[in-house]
């Protein structure tokens, strides 16, 4: 509850910090990992601060298949006018997408999101409502592969939360990069990004999104652009 309140003493205190390592280096970017109140990370954002964007819940009830709303992965919809959140759908913390799918997934009528092929279309599905979204983005490791085996799995292949500091397997050792369906997913995430880095209009500061309903889309503008001017893009869900 203290976390989340406003205090001007720890902006003005993370402010003296920034200012300190940028004199030494003004290139750097500066990442908090704050997750306090929005009013506080507003002010922070407009100061030139990073800060990381949970919103692992969210995406991952959109790929089990029950409603969910990911606007509090997206910077205005937070009322903030810069692009500095630093949205994540999986990290070392927050468990895999592909897992919860797995294990949790919803089905119904023939369609079952804890099969395999399933799961990794809706996690390429989760792609495509994440990576074109304006602002950064963190990436975890072989989630572009749908790498399934939880966050806290042991070496002996049995999932406990003791072992979520564990070593653990990758993706190439469990040689997911020899499955067709897996490097489908790897490609729609590559071209995705790929075009996200090569037209300006996902820079872009004036867009929307709908993303309470099982449809969900977003809308990007750019008139200024001498190539494309209007993004839609919709994954339905």
């Amino acid at each position: 509850g203290l976390w989340s309140q406003y205090d001007q003493s720890r902006i003005n205190l993370l402010n003296r910090m920034k200012n300190e390592v940028l004199s030494y280096a003004p290139d750097h970017y500066m990442i908090l990992e704050h997750l306090g109140s929005n009013d506080e990370e507003i002010v922070l954002a407009d100061n030139g601060f990073m800060l990381w964007g949970n919103s692992n819940d969210q995406y991952a009830e959109a790929a089990m298949g029950y409603s969910s709303n990911m606007s509090n992965g997206v910077y205005n919809a937070r009322s903030w006018s810069q692009p500095r959140l630093v949205t994540y759908m999986e990290s070392h913390d927050e468990e895999r997408l592909m897992y919860k799918t797995l294990v949790y997934g919803n089905s119904g009528g023939g369609y079952d999101c804890r099969d395999l092929s399933t799961a990794l279309d809706r996690v390429e599905m989760v792609a495509n409502a994440f990576i074109p979204l304006p602002g950064p983005k963190m990436i975890w490791q072989f989630g572009e592969l749908g790498f399934e085996n939880s966050i806290n799995t042991c070496e002996d292949g049995t999932v406990s939360e003791s072992c979520k500091l564990s070593k653990k397997k990758s993706a190439f050792e469990l040689g997911m990069q020899n499955d067709s369906r897996r490097i489908k997913l790897f490609n729609v995430w590559s071209r995705i990004l790929k075009l996200r880095n090569s037209e300006s209009i996902f820079k872009t500061n004036n867009f929307t999104t709908t993303f309470s309903s099982d449809l969900k889309y977003m809308i990007l503008n750019d008139d200024s652009s001498e190539n494309i001017k209007k993004v839609i893009v919709i994954a339905n869900f």
